[in-house]
């Protein structure tokens, strides 16, 4: 399972605000460098996974990798005016990042496997264009 996760905007600054070396006005930044703060990406991370393990959920359906993407608005054409998800326009829109993010978590599945760190490099996920 992957993730693309985006926060309400008093929460990401939340999440920067507490993350070590994140210091950087989150509205002036695009969204292919939000993704390379991979301190930001793995602490978003870590509570998604402490949410879903205190929820019962199974391992598998855990997310081994998240992209944080901006908010999204009906100007977008990623959700309605009453902010229900556009499926076929967020697969498209998203399509490379998607692709990229199970490279990673196959990645981190192989070297967990091989006894290595699950923690490899988020940043890749940022490697993708998110063009609108």
């Amino acid at each position: 399972v992957v993730a693309i996760v985006t926060l309400a905007p008093l929460v990401l600054a939340e999440y920067i605000k507490n993350t070590p070396g994140c210091d950087f006005d989150y509205t002036k930044i695009s969204e292919e460098d939000l993704n390379k703060q991979e301190d930001l990406l793995k602490l978003i991370e870590k509570d998604i996974q402490s949410v879903g393990r205190a929820s019962k959920l199974a391992g598998f359906e855990l997310p081994r990798a998240v992209y944080l993407a901006k908010e999204w608005n009906p100007e977008s054409d990623l959700v309605t005016p009453t902010m229900k998800l556009k499926r076929p326009q967020l697969k498209k829109h998203y399509a490379e990042v998607i692709d990229n993010l199970y490279k990673i978590a196959a990645e981190r599945a192989a070297a967990r496997a091989a006894g290595g760190s699950s923690s490899s490099s988020s940043s890749s996920s940022s490697s993708s264009s998110s063009s609108k």
